[in-house]
């Protein structure tokens, strides 16, 4: 299972491109677009959430879980009951894949996305991370598969991209 927490663009840079000092990322520097930028603590925001290949897509744990299994954390990344997004497919096959998208903002080469990744279970699969603009030209900025260190892991990564562009998350899930 792959979960998601505050997701959040802020200009300045990294100082490291994965499982940071939350000091270090996102404290400082102003925020790019608060249309893109979501705790999904009391909604999903304006994300749009799909299957890509199977039947399943992220869901939201806003008031409520729907969620059949002990893989998901019981607490969002602020130590809250609710308010994260995530992927579980637990009757799925190899392959079946979601995609989690922002909506589109004005990025600059100094963009940073910051945001809280989880992974847990058997079946926990991959996590890539995609820019678009609106020409569709893609470019992967991240990746991680597999178990991660237990907890929610902070990553902070530079866009280097001076366009218009949507982020995508997009989890599938391994045998």
């Amino acid at each position: 299972d792959i979960a998601l927490d505050d997701i959040f663009l802020t200009a300045g840079a990294c100082g490291s491109t994965s499982n940071i000092n939350p000091g270090t990322c996102g404290a400082s520097g102003s925020v790019v677009d608060v249309g893109a930028n979501c705790t999904f603590t009391t909604s999903t925001c304006n994300y749009q959430m799909e299957a890509v290949t199977g039947s399943v897509p992220w869901r939201g744990l806003v008031q409520d879980s729907s969620a059949q299994n002990q893989d998901l954390p019981t607490e969002d990344a602020g130590g809250n009951r609710y308010g994260y997004v995530y992927y579980q497919n637990i009757h799925g096959h190899e392959g079946d894949s979601a995609r989690l998208r922002t909506p589109f903002f004005k990025s600059t080469s100094m963009t940073k996305l910051r945001f809280y990744s989880y992974f847990n279970g058997l079946d926990v699969g991959s996590l890539q991370v995609f820019t678009e603009d609106r020409n569709g030209a893609r470019n992967r900025v991240w990746h991680h598969s597999g178990q991660q260190d237990p907890g929610w892991l902070l990553d902070c990564l530079p866009l280097d991209t001076e366009s218009e562009v949507f982020v995508e998350f997009v989890a599938t899930r391994s045998s």
